[in-house]
């Protein structure tokens, strides 16, 4: 059993999260405004200035900065997780604590059994919710008239980046890596610590965070993909609190977004 690690088998303690924030439900909110105004303003940044710059495109050529925005969202998560880092410090506060950036006690079998356990339990939710909606996949790509009708702008963007595989690695560690950094730290790691002490406690966080987390990717994707994220937000907020480390849900984030971008990418390129 020691290849599970003490974290996965401390059965007489299934909640190992324990928040240590330090703020008040209305500095965390004014806090959380703050965060996400930063992480937005720093992609638009980075991706105007790598369309611009490095695409040599105009500001109107909606393809090279869709493009830029994917390739800018490492680069720009680097800014962000500082911030949050440092807004962390707020009265005396304890960055790593606050944001649960202790590393679990898990050994690889554990390790193993929480990321393919989850990579799993959200593909039966995918298959799931298309059956039971009745979902043509097909309508979430193409329109009547060939253009996307409902389409997800980040997956058009890495095929129109699987032409260019050099880029396409770039790209992929922005979705790989950039992605989960950003937005685990501050929605599972900000967001969730002062929301859990707050009198939403660890239910109402799960909802809220993943709620907000899941709308936010509506600007770029269709509601199936709204809906599997919130599914996913509540998946990762209880692997959050079941073993009480960020870690755990950047890894299994990583991970998910890797595949389909690996997905993504064996299905586009020439």
């Amino acid at each position: 059993m020691a290849a599970f690690g003490a974290d996965f088998q401390k059965y007489s303690r299934p909640r190992l999260y324990q928040s240590s924030s330090v703020v008040s439900l209305w500095q965390g909110l004014g806090f959380t405004l703050l965060i996400l105004l930063v992480y937005f303003v720093s992609q638009i940044i980075v991706g105007w200035s790598i369309s611009v710059v490095g695409f040599q495109a105009r500001f109107d050529d909606q393809s090279a900065l869709l493009k830029a925005s994917i390739l800018g969202v490492f680069p720009a998560s680097i800014p962000v997780a500082a911030f949050i880092w440092w807004v962390s410090k707020y009265r005396q506060g304890v960055p790593r604590d606050v944001l649960a950036l202790q590393f679990p006690k898990l050994g690889w079998l554990g390790w193993l059994t929480a990321v393919v356990g989850f990579v799993l339990a959200m593909y039966v939710v995918v298959i799931a919710i298309v059956f039971i909606f009745q979902i043509d996949l097909n309508q979430l790509v193409l329109g009547p008239d060939g253009k996307g009708e409902a389409e997800d702008l980040v997956k058009q963007g890495m095929i129109e980046l699987a032409r260019q595989p050099a880029l396409y690695w770039i790209a992929f560690l922005s979705v790989a890596v950039g992605a989960p950094i950003g937005e685990e730290l501050i929605f599972r790691g900000y967001m969730f610590s002062f929301l859990s002490r707050s009198w939403f406690g660890l239910s109402g966080a799960t909802i809220v965070t993943s709620a907000i987390w899941a709308l936010i990717h509506k600007g770029t994707g269709p509601w199936f993909l709204v809906g599997v994220l919130f599914i996913m937000g509540i998946a990762l907020c209880c692997l959050l609190i079941r073993f009480g480390s960020l870690w755990v849900t950047l890894v299994c984030h990583g991970v998910w977004n890797s595949i389909t971008a690996l997905v993504i990418f064996g299905a586009s390129a020439p």
